[in-house]
Parts: C-alpha cells; structure tokens; sequence
C-alpha cells in the first residue's frame, strides 16, 4: 500500500447565499414594507379627514332643516355627483348608499362605481343606466354595445340614431324586407289608417304599427305626456311624474323600469313600491 495517499473529500460548493446577504435581503425587504405601510396608512388617513369634514359640513348645512337626514343624504348625493367624490356617500344608509353611488357613477360616467352597491340587484341596472347616461351625453353609438339588457340597448341606440323608421331604416344596416315594412307603417300612421297595419306578416311590427297608428289620436285616458311609456293615468298609479320620463333620474325610462318589474319612483322592485 506504499505510495498509496488517501483522498481527503472536498466538500461541495454551497448553493445559498452567504448568510450576511441574506440578513441584508430580509432587512432590506423589511424596510420597504414598513415604509408601503406608512404611505398606505398616510393616505387612508387624509381620505378619513376628508370625508369627516364634508360629513361635518352636511350636518351643519341640514341642521336646521324639516328632516336633516334626507338633507344629508340629499347635500352628500349632490356632492358626489356633481364633484365626483364618491367617498361621500359611505356614511349614509344602504338604500340612500346605493342611490348616492348610483347617481354619482351616471354623472361622472363612472359604471365601475356600480360594483359596489350594497343591493347587488342594482349592479347591471346601475352600469346599464351609466352607460345609457355616458351614450347620451357623448353620441357615442359604441357605448350602447356595452350594456346588458337588450331593451335597454335598443333603446339607447334609438336615442343616438333616432327611432327605426322607412326613411333611416336601410342605412341601420335591418334587412330590405324589413324596411319595406317599416315605410308600410310610416304610410299608415301619416293617414291615421289602422286598415293597413294588418297586412303586415311580422307579429311584433304588426303591433307597433296599431300602437303606432292608435297613438296618433290618443285620448285624455291614455295621454303619456313624458313619451316615458307610462300614461298619465299609471303614472298616477305608481307615484312617479307624469312630466319626467325617468322620475328618480336612474338612467332608465319610468315605463322601462315598470316592464321590468322595478318602482319608477325610486329604488326597489314594484311590489315594494307604494301603490
């Protein structure tokens, strides 16, 4: 065995690093940590003064009147639509939140908003009303693409491009067939002829061109001032006004807001709504 040295194992490399970097690495993360925990803190903190004050203002501003806390929620709901300041409606009760947020996110144009109505109900409603607001305000036909509700979405695009007619029909792109009918209905409501409505193969056109043509003489009974959908009669009825077409100002016609089952005088469905 002379000759014979024997092998003194090496140890292997380490593959961590050296036990100063990584106490350098903790205290370095530790230290931005604190430091995004301060900002944060910072900023909620001025957010909080800033709502306290203009909660503080409404209450001095209401506190003479009749009833201070539908002051309040009205003097908060107009701040928030008129500035923006949306963080002025979180004081209020869930049903004057919800109005307060929902209003503010028509007028800023801000359907986002809506996701944080307590009533999740309210959500599409509320983005769809945005939306229909934000096409309005703008012309913008794109936008009505954006909203959910089918009648809603028609009636959008028929307030930017004016209601489906003979005249307009064919640069709607509808097809030629269905033009033909619309100058068939254009003919019978300029006579003031029923007779003609009949011959119309299409149920729902056929329809609309007896309510079309009924329309043209309408009666004190069945007179819809506001065009809303609603006579004056049901406008009666369900509390909203008769001179509005949107009574609680939501975005949505009082007679769309009936046709799906909500109170055209404020929040909640119809069988809450006072009668």
């Amino acid at each position: 065995m002379d000759g014979f040295e024997p092998q003194i194992p090496i140890a292997p490399q380490s593959k961590t690093l050296p036990r100063m970097w990584l106490i350098g690495g903790a205290v370095l993360i530790l230290v931005i940590a604190v430091v995004v925990i301060v900002l944060v803190v910072r900023g909620r903190s001025g957010g909080a003064d800033e709502t306290a004050t203009v909660l503080k203002q409404a209450e001095a501003t209401c506190a003479g009147d009749l009833n201070p806390d539908v002051c309040k929620a009205q003097t908060l709901s107009d701040l928030a639509q008129s500035s923006g300041y949306v963080e002025a409606c979180d004081s209020l009760s869930a049903d004057d939140y919800d109005q307060c947020v929902w209003g503010a996110a028509r007028e800023q144009g801000k359907p986002e908003w809506c996701n944080t109505l307590k009533n999740r109900e309210y959500v599409t409603l509320c983005k769809d009303g945005t939306y229909l607001a934000m096409a309005k305000n703008t012309g913008d036909q794109k936008i009505c693409e954006k909203i959910t509700d089918e009648g809603t979405k028609s009636s959008c695009i028929n307030i930017i491009l004016g209601p489906v007619n003979g005249k307009n029909c064919t640069s709607r792109g509808l097809p030629e067939g269905i033009c033909r009918i619309y100058a068939m209905i254009d003919t019978a409501v300029a006579s003031h002829d029923a007779s003609k409505c009949p011959v119309i193969p299409d149920d729902s056109l056929r329809f609309l061109c007896l309510d079309l043509v009924g329309s043209v003489g309408e009666t004190e009974e069945s007179l819809d001032t506001d065009g809303d959908g609603l006579t004056d009669a049901e406008e009666a009825r369900y509390k909203s006004d008769p001179k509005k077409a949107d009574t609680d100002a939501d975005g949505f016609s009082d007679g769309e807001e009936v046709r799906n089952g909500y109170n055209p005088a404020g929040p909640g469905r119809l069988e809450t709504a006072p009668r």
